[in-house]
C-alpha cells in the first residue's frame, strides 16, 4: 500500500490521500478522502484492471472458472458509513468466457454502475459479442432488496447444451431470448 495525503484537504475538514495498493498481484489506484464533519467516505477515479481468475479468488464463486480481464473504472463512490450515496462507474470485462461444463463466450461485456436519489445501485448490463447476447439490469436497495431482470439471446454458434442450461433459470422467450426476471434479498441467497 503507497499512499501521500493532501495536506490542503485538512482546511476543508478532510483527509485526503492518493492510494495505490495491490490485490492479487493487480493495482488499484485512486483517491480517498474521510470527511470529519459529515463521517462520509469518499473515492474518486479508481481504476484496476485485473484478469478474471484473481476476481474469481476474491469472490470465492463456488463452481465454474472465469477467464478474460476486467477493468473498472469507478468515478466516485461515496459511503455514511451505512449505506452508499453515490456511485457511478464502468466495469468492462474483455474476452469474458465462463466455463462449467462447456466454455461460453460472453464477448465484452459492459456493466454501467449509478445510484439514485434513494441510494439504490442501479447495474445496467450489455455485451458486444459472443455465443450469448446479454442485456439487463439490477436494482440493489440499501436493505438489500434486488430486482433482476435479464436476457440472454443465444447466437446461432450456441450449442444446444448452452440453450438447455438457460432454461434450468431463464423462461424461453416465443423470439428466442431467454428472461430471468428474480427478486429478493441478498441475504436470503
Amino acid at each position: 500500500l503507497n499512499w501521500s495525503i493532501n495536506p490542503l484537504a485538512l482546511l476543508l475538514a478532510q483527509v485526503s490521500a492518493n492510494i495505490q495498493t495491490n490485490i492479487e498481484q493487480q493495482t488499484i489506484t485512486g483517491q480517498a478522502s474521510y470527511s470529519l464533519i459529515s463521517g462520509m467516505l469518499t473515492a474518486n477515479d479508481i481504476h484496476t484492471e485485473l484478469k478474471a481468475k484473481a476476481l474469481q479468488k476474491l469472490i470465492n464463486l463456488p463452481f465454474g472458472e472465469l477467464s478474460g480481464n476486467i477493468n473498472a473504472d469507478i468515478k466516485q463512490l461515496s459511503f455514511d458509513g451505512q449505506k452508499i450515496q453515490q456511485l457511478d462507474g464502468v466495469l468492462r470485462w474483455n474476452k469474458a468466457k465462463f466455463s462449467l461444463a462447456e466454455t461460453v463466450s460472453l464477448g465484452n461485456i459492459q456493466i454501467i454502475l449509478n445510484s439514485d436519489d434513494e441510494h439504490n445501485i442501479i447495474a445496467t448490463l450489455s455485451n458486444k459479442g459472443g455465443q450469448l447476447k446479454l442485456e439487463g439490469n439490477v436494482k440493489l436497495q440499501p436493505n438489500n432488496n434486488y430486482q433482476l431482470d435479464m436476457k440472454f439471446t443465444p447466437d446461432k454458434k450456441a450449442s444446444g447444451n448452452i440453450k438447455q442450461s438457460l432454461s434450468l433459470f431463464a423462461k424461453r422467450q416465443s423470439n428466442g431470448s431467454y428472461r430471468l426476471k428474480q427478486s429478493g434479498n441478498l441475504r436470503n441467497l
